[in-house]
């Protein structure tokens, strides 16, 4: 994505794995306490015979250096060994061929950064990718939209690709894109079940990446938990990525658009009366909107107010101190009227509970709250 966040994250985590190279694995001097080897004990361009004890001892040094390396670094412990030499050799050795074995080794060297005259070392510290990982991509998210099924939009939501580290901030998930069922108990793999456990209801369901980390493999869960899902044997690692309602015994439709660091912007195709009431007084009332409960939410909501008489209303995050709207006295108010109807689009912030706060100067007619669209920043 076009993303300045990530982009700047990216390059930080990139900077980091070159320094730590640096740091920890090449130098022409070692460090207090670490073996340094090179393929000192024959020349670059020998020439005849070389005794076959002198040649397996340079040959044990590169091995160990290899296998001291490949801890470190596992993805390249494969190409670390001196194959063109046999490891327990008798006799004389061609010095061509103990020479295509070293040639080898200071070759592998190199491809890391190092070159031929340099010494490998790889002191005590070791280079931890999760490590490097956590510390650099905190919250971000990359990826894992999601929408409504195209050919079960009742039932099925179909799972974008995406990554991000789990909500230990101790793995980094990396989930390939997949359709799961919300009617169905949960079983590995596209189009099969989703649900932790039960029966599917009219509920609101949350959307988990899950890892089992003995195996790499990466699923999707929906649960009614907002943190504490049912999880599948063998899965020990979660994330929590997204949220949908269902009424009436389907899937509400709805959109979400990716934002900046890995929030998305969920939009209901339809949005839907969340209040309606002559109840709208001097007192203050909290009613309750379509967003995730659990989270304190900034959302998009379209506001009516209709009385015969002026009006001054407020509307906020519940959050703040009560406080009676006023044409002229701080805080004011958000919607006003002389008589008739007034309609605005405010943004507000929920509490916890998915409520947001009103309060008028005087009794109203007709209070009306619609939500058109929130922010779920899926924050860790």
């Amino acid at each position: 994505m076009a993303d300045t966040t990530f982009i700047s994250k990216v390059t930080t985590i990139a900077t980091a794995w070159l320094q730590a190279i640096n740091d920890h694995v090449y130098k022409d001097t070692p460090g207090v306490g670490a073996t340094c080897h090179a393929a000192s004990k024959i020349g670059n361009t020998p020439a005849g015979t070389i005794a076959a004890v002198t040649v397996q001892a340079a040959i044990d040094e590169l091995n160990l250096d290899a296998v001291t390396a490949a801890a470190a670094l596992t993805a390249w412990q494969a190409a670390l060994t001196a194959s063109q030499v046999a490891n327990v050799p008798a006799g004389n050795i061609a010095a061509v061929t103990v020479q295509a074995a070293l040639a080898e080794l200071d070759a592998e060297k190199a491809l890391l950064g190092g070159s031929a005259t340099q010494a490998f070392l790889v002191k005590a510290a070791v280079l931890s990718t999760q490590a490097l990982q956590a510390a650099q991509l905190g919250d971000i998210i990359d990826g894992w939209t999601y929408a409504n099924n195209g050919a079960d939009a009742v039932n099925d939501i179909d799972i974008a690709a995406g990554w991000g580290l789990d909500a230990t901030e101790a793995y980094l998930i990396n989930g390939a894109a997949l359709t799961k069922q919300s009617d169905v108990a949960w079983a590995v793999g596209t189009n099969a079940g989703g649900l932790d456990t039960g029966a599917v209801g009219n509920n609101d369901y949350f959307i988990w990446a899950i890892v089992r980390s003995d195996t790499g493999v990466v699923d999707y869960l929906f649960s009614l938990s907002s943190s504490a899902p049912t999880m599948p044997a063998n899965y020990d690692y979660k994330r929590l990525i997204g949220w949908f309602k269902r009424v009436g015994g389907t899937i509400v439709a709805f959109h979400v658009y990716p934002k900046n660091g890995g929030a998305i912007n969920f939009e209901w195709d339809a949005p839907t009366l969340d209040v309606t009431t002559a109840a709208l007084a001097a007192a203050r009332r909290l009613d309750v909107i379509k967003v995730p409960l659990g989270f304190k939410i900034e959302a998009t909501v379209n506001v009516q107010i209709t009385d015969a008489a002026a009006y001054v209303v407020r509307v906020g995050n519940p959050s703040q101190t009560d406080v009676a709207p006023s044409a002229t006295v701080a805080p004011l108010g958000n919607l006003t009227g002389n008589a008739g109807n007034t309609g605005r689009q405010l943004q507000v912030r929920t509490d916890t509970s998915g409520q947001i706060a009103a309060r008028a100067t005087a009794a109203i007619t007709l209070y009306a709250v619609v939500t058109e669209s929130f922010i779920f920043d899926r924050s860790l």
